[in-house]
């Protein structure tokens, strides 16, 4: 006796499809389909060398490859199939679950979808991989690739999918792609530049001297000259020596002194002063003072005339006292 249905397998399931004897149902006898199961889209973190698995960790910056395993268990084959893929792109996400949707329109299933889940770090989006798009057959030889041309570089929802053509009956293939973790980039330090010590002196005849002068430069800025305004509208001068540069002025004043340091970024020529490099000098006119000498305390006069005199009153004296003396002596005797 024949049944009114056939059983045609479905993966790991039995399906009863309807036979073409009963009314108003389609045989399915003949029909191809893809295999489901979320264990058929795997990850795999490229960059921490890790094996393809259905949830995959990553950090910022690590490179992660989806697989997308097809399989038409038949019994014939599925035309015209496309194949479209969602990566985290927009928001940041600590975990994203990416799904892939296979379109096939003369299969059992004209769409499923698989999904894998990738748990981040950090809140980073992706960024797919341009060119990193492959389609290998089960023993790993690849069939057509983005990076050749011979595979759209279309994978992502919203630029249209690719089509991988017909998939034969009992035929595996694997299709996968790559996308990078977004890696934050690391600002780029600016060039500094800054005119930050002077230091100047007033020497005899209204001169001033330069005694010091400094600069700071960093991150390719590099100093390359400086201007010294005399402050008295006489031309400016520019070397890239500027301590022990003098200058003299015409009259005795007050003079602001400032130096613009010129400085070489990235090629072009910048600029910077600061009152850091401003100084001010004074030249005055001082009436010359005579010159005097201090008046000694008096002393005796000590000259040849006094000598004499003191020398004569002394035996004068000693004369009168020897006289005395001997008279003295004679009363006695």
């Amino acid at each position: 006796m024949k049944l009114p249905f056939k059983i045609v397998s479905i993966g790991s399931s039995i399906a009863l499809i309807a036979g073409m004897f009963l009314p108003g149902f389609v045989s399915a006898a003949g029909v191809g389909q893809i295999e489901g199961g979320n264990v058929n889209y795997t990850i795999s973190n490229v960059t921490k060398g890790t094996g393809f698995s259905n949830t995959q960790s990553a950090d910022q910056c690590n490179i992660v490859e989806y697989r997308l395993h097809l399989y038409n268990p038949g019994p014939d084959p599925i035309n015209d199939v496309n194949v479209e893929a969602t990566i985290n792109t927009i928001t940041p996400y600590t975990q994203y679950v990416s799904t892939a949707t296979v379109f096939a329109p003369d299969s059992l299933t004209p769409q499923i979808n698989f999904q894998s889940t990738l748990n981040l770090s950090t809140a980073q989006t992706e960024t797919y991989i341009k060119g990193s798009t492959v389609l290998l057959d089960s023993a790993g030889n690849v069939i057509s690739s983005s990076s050749n041309g011979t595979l759209a570089d279309t994978i992502t929802t919203g630029a249209g999918g690719i089509d991988i053509g017909s998939l034969g009956a009992s035929v595996q293939e694997y299709l996968e792609f790559k996308a990078q973790v977004n890696c934050p980039s690391v600002p780029t330090p600016q060039p500094t530049y800054a005119c930050t010590g002077l230091t100047v002196e007033g020497e005899d005849n209204n001169i001033v001297k330069v005694t010091n002068f400094t600069t700071s430069q960093n991150n390719g800025a590099n100093f390359t000259n400086a201007t010294l305004n005399w402050g008295d509208n006489s031309t400016p001068l520019t070397t890239n020596n500027v301590v022990g540069q003098t200058h003299q002025y015409a009259s005795n004043g007050t003079y602001n002194i400032i130096v613009t340091a010129n400085f070489n970024v990235n090629g072009s020529t910048q600029s910077a002063t600061s009152q850091s490099c401003e100084q001010q000098i004074s030249f005055t006119s001082t009436p010359p003072t005579t010159p005097t000498t201090p008046t000694p305390t008096q002393l005796v006069n000590t000259g040849p005339g006094n000598v004499i005199a003191v020398f004569l009153g002394f035996s004068a004296t000693g004369f009168a006292a020897f006289s005395m003396l001997k008279r003295y002596k004679l009363s006695r005797g």
